[in-house]
């Protein structure tokens, strides 16, 4: 009797393995190359794309189609918040950015404010960053780092002063992009 309680359980797994994506396994990845001929892997449910050409996969971003970008208005960068700090051992800071828009986040601006350090009530410095290529989809959280240079302490605030940001979905084909 265990040997055939075993048995119903494997197929019920092997089953609930094999049926529980929406989208069949053998269509859910499209392979084809790129302009230059590299091998690219694009996700057919989440439009992912990733580069498989020799060694270790890594992520792509579709290149920036600058006419759709646009300046989020005080609304919709009120949706755009994260946390973050400096790190004082990397001279660096580093921060998590939450997109509650329904924009593709692709470029921010952030104003950092570094304090002395025997002294957290006086500002050190005062500067503005540009953080390029973060692409964080709506509703998503990405992490990002800026280098910083002459860092006085940990103790910083920060805010983001601008964002850009793309349609999602995309209005054209992922593959138009590659």
């Amino acid at each position: 009797m265990p040997t055939r309680s075993f048995s119903v359980l494997l197929t019920l797994a092997i089953v609930q393995m094999l049926g529980c994506q929406d989208i069949p396994q053998n269509r859910r990845y499209e392979f084809r190359d790129d302009k230059e001929g590299h091998v690219i892997r694009l996700n057919t449910s989440t439009g992912e794309a990733t580069s498989t050409d020799g060694g270790t996969p890594y992520q792509l971003l579709a290149p920036e189609d600058t006419s759709t970008q646009k300046l989020l208005g005080t609304e919709e960068l009120s949706k755009v918040t994260g946390n973050g700090g400096c790190d004082l051992n990397h001279e660096s800071f580093e921060g998590r950015l939450y997109n509650g828009s329904n924009l593709v986040l692709r470029s921010i601006s952030v104003v950092i404010t570094n304090k002395k350090f025997l002294s957290p009530d006086e500002v050190a410095w005062k500067r503005q960053f540009m953080v390029r290529d973060v692409y964080v989809r709506p509703l998503e959280v990405k992490r990002f780092v800026i280098p910083l240079a002459g860092v006085e302490s940990t103790s910083c605030d920060w805010m983001i002063d601008h964002a850009w940001g793309s349609p999602w979905p995309p209005t054209t084909s992922w593959w138009d992009r590659f």
